[in-house]
């Protein structure tokens, strides 16, 4: 019997806990817990709080400064936003660090009270098995009014890895120099499902051995000075030589894609991708994780062809003057839908299944010109993709939207 009160005892000593840290009531000499927060996240790790694998930092809203993040666990320690939160750092870098897992943080030197030109994320070699997951990071959120040498001066690089066995996934970068940067040091890193948008010199880079970079988009790049810019660049090999390579010149992109112009290239029905593809190698779901193959064969490119039959109206204009999109994508529970209004009319936005079946009606309602959003939950929804259709006088237009589990 004293054995066994004896292991009691010593797991509930080891018991995981969660710690709060708010920027604007917390508090670094407080407890730590729900009623007497620490700080900030920098402070924590400047302070050296003793944290334990298995424990998890709930952050809430407000600027948690550049956390250097420090610290060997043999079980994952999670940081992550606590519930309605969107906590922001300057920058976020994990040295000597192992099995740390960072969620849901918006980083940005705009947050920060002085702007000042970084990488985003840092993972040094000395780091791994890091995962680094729903975040968005950029240098600032609307680069419009940047001119040629703003982007030169200001523009930050997203994310550096010099250390193996790490992870960065569905992570949204924008308006950055580089993406991200898969160094020569680091092996064994997964980059999957990411978005770099807007960039102005190298989207990815993959000089390391052994990475997999899998389900990124890449888009927008800023031609602003002499850097030979590249969607991703570069790979090595050793024992062995690069074959299959084929360029293809189109021009009639309209012929084969839903809406180039506003980065949709999903396949229209009729294009010559669709079943062209080969099984050998190929992954099991595109981009946005529809299963492949959908016809008789697996289509060719990024996106796999559906049948939106029966969802979308044989009648509907093939233009759309929507510009819908949602972000982010894929997303866990909810998304936002943004969408313009051409002139005034009575809109309606809906979400259905992929077998055609109506899931929620979010706009009903006659809207002004201009741009709009609505928030989506699909917290009660089973992960897969969905279908969200607007239509106004006609047009008609559908957005692919992934819930991922």
């Amino acid at each position: 019997m004293r054995a066994i009160l004896i292991i009691l005892i010593t797991l509930s000593a080891g018991a995981a806990k969660t710690f709060y840290i708010d920027p604007v009531a917390g508090n670094i000499n407080n407890a730590g817990d729900l009623h007497h927060p620490w700080d900030t996240l920098e402070e924590v790790f400047r302070q050296r709080k003793v944290l334990s694998g298995g424990d998890s930092l709930l952050l809430f809203n407000g600027h948690h400064g550049s956390p250097v993040i420090r610290g060997n666990n043999s079980l994952f320690i999670t940081i992550s936003a606590y519930k309605d939160h969107r906590p922001n750092c300057r920058s976020v870098t994990f040295d000597a660090a192992k099995k740390w897992q960072l969620a849901e943080v918006i980083i940005s030197p705009e947050t920060s009270p002085e702007y000042a030109k970084t990488t985003l994320v840092k993972i040094n070699r000395n780091a791994s098995e890091i995962i680094v997951e729903n975040c968005i990071a950029y240098s600032v959120l609307d680069s419009s009014p940047w001119s040629q040498k703003d982007w030169v001066d200001k523009s930050c690089s997203g994310a550096s890895i010099e250390g193996s066995n790490n992870t960065i996934r569905y992570c949204h970068f924008l308006n950055i120099k580089h993406g991200i940067l898969v160094e020569s040091t680091a092996e064994h890193n997964l980059i999957d499902h990411n978005v770099i948008e807007n960039f102005a010199a190298d989207g990815m880079r993959g000089i390391g051995s052994y990475n997999t970079f899998q389900y990124n988009t890449v888009k927008n790049c800023y031609d602003v000075d002499d850097n030979h810019d590249d969607g991703f660049q570069s790979y090595s090999y050793r024992d062995g030589q690069v074959d299959h390579n084929y360029t293809l010149s189109i021009s009639s992109y309209d012929d084969y894609f839903v809406n180039v112009g506003n980065f949709d290239l999903s396949l229209k029905e009729g294009a010559r991708a669709i079943d062209r593809g080969s099984e050998q190698d190929a992954p099991s779901i595109d981009i946005v994780g529809t299963s492949r193959p959908q016809g008789a064969g697996f289509d060719l490119g990024a996106y796999e062809f559906i049948d939106l039959t029966g969802v979308l109206h044989e009648d509907a204009e093939k233009s759309s003057p929507f510009s819908l999109q949602n972000y982010p994508n894929p997303f866990n529970p909810a998304t936002m839908i943004t969408y313009s209004v051409p002139r005034t009319a009575f809109i309606e936005l809906s979400i259905f299944n992929l077998l055609g079946e109506h899931i929620a009606t979010l706009v009903h309602e006659s809207q002004t010109a201009g741009e709009h959003a609505v928030l989506f939950d699909a917290n009660q929804l089973p992960s897969g993709i969905y279908l969200c259709k607007i239509s106004m006088d006609g047009f008609e237009d559908i957005l692919k939207i992934v819930l991922r589990p």
